[in-house]
């Protein structure tokens, strides 16, 4: 009987040394992205067309919403609109997360909360 619990705690003692606490605590490296490519306008082409596609199919998909409003009476000037394209770019390629979109999009514009959601929910 002491033999198996001696075996145990054996065995035990043995793995327990296989992982090191600083090797549990250690973060892993994320590549950010070149701070260029954080707006839409200095985005590559190939990025530039791959998120013109993803957006129109965001546009088409709110055709079938009837509580969707429309973003045309906030969009009158042409940095509302930049601002507009580079947080929806920004969403798409991951550089915020849904939640930041939102959270950026109504402190701005709070009453298009149902609509800054559901594009998040559809990128």
């Amino acid at each position: 009987m002491k033999l198996r619990i001696s075996i145990a705690i054996l065995t035990a003692l043995s793995f327990s040394g296989c992982t090191s606490p600083s090797s549990l605590l250690s973060t892993p490296q994320t590549k950010k992205a070149p701070e260029r490519y954080k707006n839409y306008e200095h985005a590559p082409d190939y990025k530039k067309e791959a998120f013109g596609k993803a957006q129109h199919a965001v546009g088409l998909s709110t055709k079938n919403d009837p509580k969707y409003k429309s973003f045309r009476p906030i969009l009158t000037d042409e940095e509302t609109r930049k601002w507009f394209s580079n947080n929806m770019y920004l969403l798409w390629d991951r550089q915020i997360t849904r939640n930041q979109y939102i959270a950026q999009s109504t402190s701005r514009f709070p009453a298009y909360k149902y609509e800054f959601t559901f594009i998040a929910n559809h990128f």
